[in-house]
């Protein structure tokens, strides 16, 4: 669903996985080049499945920084944790968030996210939940637009690396949270609304601003989640294979999120759920 609102925001039309997304990473293999049940268990002891895993964990100060700076946060987010910063590559970060959606940085206001969501959130960072979320080890078999493929890096016959996963339980509570504030304000002001799945708040009120702060720090906890991940696929590879493979990113993308664009002269809010930006 994609819905294009001048003036008003749904959190319903986001979903409760904030920044529910997409990485991909390229490498040099071709499936003969590696074994993949031995490099997917690997990837699977650093990488906790299943709902209400934790992993890696920071303090109080470094979640701030992550809910209002996202990937900008990285460094800091993986800093005592060995099995990151052993293979850490600052130009490989850089490039990591040039090909990330808005840069991996939204506008995320911590004060206006609930200790509840914090207390849920603050070490589950480098986790994949459960749902449809996945780590995938992929072949490329075909190629359908050569000129494209080029571009990106991507050949036929070539393993790739998919991670599909979002905000986690910190994502679900601010979610919850504004969804049950706009259905109240919906229902006190009597405004007529399609469905309960529908509700929505004023984007210039306090609580539109609010809510669009706290979804935006549950958007950043996702790009730092995600990469946080690539990153501890990077590390299992690196230690089987050689320490110098380079494994770019080919892109990091949202599919669920709000935020204001601007078409024909006009900035308006797009909300996406399970879909996204096609530029």
């Amino acid at each position: 669903c994609v819905l294009a609102t001048e003036n008003i925001v749904s959190p319903s039309a986001v979903g409760y996985d904030i920044n529910c997304g997409m990485r991909l990473l390229s490498t040099p293999f071709k499936l003969e080049d590696i074994n993949v049940e031995e490099l997917a268990r690997s990837i699977q002891r650093d990488i906790p499945l299943g709902e209400g895993m934790q992993n890696v964990k920071v303090n109080k100060k470094t979640f701030r920084k992550v809910m209002e700076q996202g990937l900008n946060a990285y460094p800091e987010v993986i800093a005592k944790d060995e099995r990151l910063t052993r293979y850490f590559n600052e130009e490989e970060l850089v490039d990591d968030i040039l090909k990330t959606e808005d840069q991996g940085q939204m506008g995320g206001i911590a004060d206006v996210v609930s200790p509840h969501a914090i207390e849920r959130g603050i070490n589950q960072l480098g986790t994949l939940g459960g749902g449809n979320h996945f780590l995938e080890i992929q072949e490329i078999t075909d190629i359908y637009d050569e000129d494209r493929a080029k571009i990106f890096g991507l050949s036929k016959g070539m393993i790739t690396i998919m991670l599909h996963s979002g905000s986690r339980g910190f994502g679900h509570e601010i979610a919850g949270t504004y969804m049950k504030i706009a259905l109240n304000k919906c229902t006190k002001n009597k405004l007529k609304i399609p469905s309960r799945e529908l509700t929505y708040l004023e984007a210039s009120s306090n609580q539109g601003k609010n809510f669009v702060g706290a979804m935006h720090a549950a958007a950043n906890f996702a790009f730092v989640n995600r990469l946080i991940m690539a990153n501890f696929v990077r590390k299992n590879i690196r230690h089987s294979y050689g320490k110098d493979i380079k494994l770019p990113s080919v892109y990091g993308v949202p599919h669920n999120m709000v935020k204001q664009e601007e078409y024909n002269n006009q900035k308006i809010w797009i909300h996406r759920k399970g879909a996204t930006r096609a530029f």
